[in-house]
């Protein structure tokens, strides 16, 4: 099953541990699963990347159509946006905290692994706060697969020798 990262995991792997210069095998790794077709990203997150001004950015930047190729625009996305909008409104989230949520690239990322049937990959744990909308939280809403760097890590066989 594909697997649709968040911007976090790389943000987290490379400020931690898995750094660019201490860890290339981790972003070697990904390469080679984005190849084999088991993980990707959006052009949402791929925005948020690209102009970090760092080795990260750089890395992100050559690597655009390896790994973030996925689509936040077609409609079926837009309709999981939407439901994702209603049930924060529902739930009593306060609205600063939907709109910060909507207006980054997590919701679109969420969506588009509702609409093609993915896992989301993220280092966001749940939580029960109505200040922010936690991306495990709505993925459960929207029935998708969520797990860590970790978890994903352990279910794609990664090894590092």
């Amino acid at each position: 099953m594909l697997r649709l990262l968040d911007a976090n995991v790389f943000i987290t792997a490379k400020n931690t541990y898995y750094g660019l210069d201490l860890v290339p095998a981790f972003w070697s790794w990904l390469e080679t699963q984005a190849r084999l077709g088991r993980l990707a990203s959006t052009d949402l997150v791929y925005n948020e990347l690209k102009n970090g001004g760092d080795d990260l950015a750089n890395w992100v930047r050559e690597r655009e159509d390896l790994i973030f190729h996925i689509k936040s625009d077609p409609p079926p996305v837009a309709a999981h946006v939407n439901s994702i909008a209603t049930w924060a409104r529902r739930e009593s989230y306060e609205p600063h905290a939907i709109a910060d949520f909507l207006d980054c690239a997590d919701p679109f990322l969420i969506g588009a692994a509702a609409y093609l049937r993915c896992v989301v990959v993220t280092q966001e744990v749940p939580s029960n706060s109505r200040r922010k909308l936690k991306i495990p939280n709505v993925c459960r809403v929207l029935d998708v697969p969520c797990e860590n760097t970790f978890e994903m890590m352990r279910q794609l066989g990664a090894r590092f020798t």
